[in-house]
C-alpha cells in the first residue's frame, strides 16, 4: 500500500470514528461541525469571551452560553432557523444581545466585571464577581 493510500484509509478510518454524548444520544458529526461554527463566528464578531455552543439535533435546538455572563443562562435557537440562515446572523445578532443585557462591550472583552443581566432572575444575577 503506498503512502498516500495509507492515509487516505487512515483519514477514512478517523472519518468514522463515533462522537460519544450522553448515554442513549449519539452525537452527530455535523452538530460539531455546526456547533464549532458557530463558536468560531461568535469569537471573530466578539473577540475574547468565553462562547460556549451545543447543538442538538434530536432537539432541534443549538443552546449558545457565554461563561463570562452566565453558566446557567443562555440562549437557545431553533435549528430550523438557523439552517435558513447560511451565514449564521441570527447567532450573531443573538450573542450580540446576550452581550448587551450584560451591559458588556461587543468590541470584546475589556474584562469589565459583570454586575446585572437584563432578564434573569434577581438570585440568579452575579454577586461580587460570583457569576451563576
Amino acid at each position: 500500500m503506498s503512502t498516500l493510500s495509507q492515509a487516505l484509509a487512515e483519514r477514512d478510518a478517523a472519518m468514522r470514528t463515533e462522537f460519544r454524548g450522553e448515554p442513549g444520544h449519539a452525537v452527530e458529526r455535523q452538530d460539531v461541525v455546526l456547533a464549532k461554527n458557530a463558536a468560531d463566528l461568535l469569537e471573530k464578531h466578539y473577540p475574547g469571551y468565553l462562547w460556549a455552543v451545543h447543538v442538538d439535533s434530536e432537539g432541534g435546538v443549538m443552546n449558545v452560553k457565554n461563561h463570562r455572563i452566565s453558566y446557567k443562562y443562555g440562549f437557545r435557537l431553533m435549528l430550523n432557523d438557523v439552517y435558513q440562515d447560511p451565514v449564521l446572523k441570527c447567532v450573531v445578532r443573538a450573542g450580540g444581545e446576550m452581550l448587551e443585557r450584560a451591559r458588556l462591550a461587543r468590541a470584546g472583552d475589556k474584562g469589565v466585571e459583570v454586575t446585572h443581566v437584563e432578564g434573569i432572575r434577581a438570585q440568579d444575577q452575579p454577586f461580587n464577581g460570583i457569576i451563576i
